[in-house]
């Protein structure tokens, strides 16, 4: 993981109130190889059964 847990830790609670019961997810089922990147107008979609699609374009910032 690129990032240390404490740090996430303190990035979630530095502007939320939170209870102790708090639960921080950080990982993921689907993972790139190494060398890939998203370039200038791919369309990322996410289907969700019942719920939809999301569906967002990459621009260069």
């Amino acid at each position: 993981m690129a990032t240390r847990c404490e740090t996430l830790v303190e990035y979630l609670y530095r502007h939320n109130e939170l209870p102790e019961t708090v639960v921080l997810l950080t990982g993921t089922a689907l993972v790139p190889d190494d060398d890939f990147t998203l370039q200038e107008g791919d369309r990322i979609a996410i289907d969700i059964d019942r719920i939809g699609r999301l569906v967002n374009d990459t621009v260069t910032v």
